[in-house]
């Protein structure tokens, strides 16, 4: 068995084996060759780390990361979000998912990647953590009914998992050049740096559900949209606006409404992320949350503390 860093000309012709043994390790529909450049290639970070296993020419394993910078009081550090986490059944329990979680380390800190940021499945996560990784929980999740008194005769539906829409690709459009980006932040700022070049990669070149945009001039907003049992909802991935102190969630809100007819629509956050007081205020409800976080600082220099971490669904929405 081979171990080595993934070259996007040398190892072209493995692609179609890793998206094979990709989708039988996630017991998913087999991906495109198209969505694979795309998602590992044309990140405007640029090109993802990707440690792989073959055997015999053909992928038995892969752990890759997308890379990602971050903004920390003005400055920019670099890092990288886990994009593909998989060994093939076959192979599991042999030591190989240590072993492409060590060569992916090793080529980060080769290329000054200062920090590694994951949202595994529970069945990962004890992966991670054994390798130095820390847990920490910092997700929430804001919940707000359009009329509390349906919501009552379908406490079922609400207890399902949220399943996104097909994609809507050829009624979106790429963000005009007005679009408005969070450029004035907050003092002590930490998050991750979501310009419109990255949005435009991430939201508009290969979407993968059903979006919907809502704006005016003081604000700009992208939701996903999809269905928990029949109770129609938009998770609102993430809102650009011009001034944090005049912005009203009611605004965005009412657009959403007049676009979407939605039954519920929720806010995937962070503790810190600046727009929890007015969610609150708004009349959301935080409502138990699954999502697993993990951590590791490759430079031990710096000096992060990652409870600070400002997050929204566009972090860590999959795609």
């Amino acid at each position: 068995m081979d171990f080595f860093i993934f070259d996007y000309k040398q190892h072209d012709y493995l692609v179609d084996s890793l998206l094979e043994a990709s989708a039988e390790a996630h017991k998913s529909p087999k991906k495109t060759k198209d969505w694979f450049y795309w998602k590992f290639k044309q990140n405007p970070f640029g090109k993802s780390i990707m440690a792989c296993a073959k055997d015999q020419d053909k992928i038995v394993g892969c752990v890759a990361y997308g890379k990602q910078d971050f903004i920390l009081n003005n400055k920019i550090i670099k890092g990288a979000i886990s994009f593909e986490t998989f060994v093939h059944p076959s192979y599991q329990r042999k030591g190989v998912f240590s072993k492409l979680l060590n060569l992916a380390e090793s080529r980060a800190k080769e290329i000054n990647v200062d920090l590694f940021l994951n949202f595994p499945n529970s069945n990962s996560l004890k992966g991670f953590i054994n390798k130095g990784w820390k847990n920490i929980n910092i997700t929430e999740y804001w919940l707000k009914p359009k009329n509390l008194v349906k919501i009552l005769f379908k406490l079922n539906d609400l207890r399902q998992t949220f399943i996104p829409n097909e994609t809507n690709l050829k009624k979106l459009e790429s963000m005009a050049e007005k679009t408005l980006v969070n450029n004035k932040r907050l003092k002590n700022t930490f998050e991750l740096v979501l310009d419109k070049e990255y949005l435009n990669w991430r939201f508009f070149t290969y979407p993968n559900a059903e979006y919907a945009i809502v704006e005016n001039d003081s604000f700009y907003s992208l939701g996903r949209i999809g269905y928990r049992g029949d109770l129609k909802e938009v998770q609102v991935l993430f809102v650009n606006y011009k001034d944090l102190n005049t912005f009203k969630i009611k605004s965005v809100l009412r657009k959403y409404k007049e676009k979407t007819h939605y039954d519920l629509i929720s806010f995937p956050i962070s503790d810190q992320n600046p727009l929890k007081k007015k969610i609150k205020k708004t009349g959301f409800i935080k409502v138990p949350n699954h999502t697993n976080m993990c951590y590791k600082i490759l430079d031990k220099s710096l000096e992060i503390n990652m409870a600070k971490l400002s997050l929204s669904a566009v972090n860590y929405h999959t795609y």
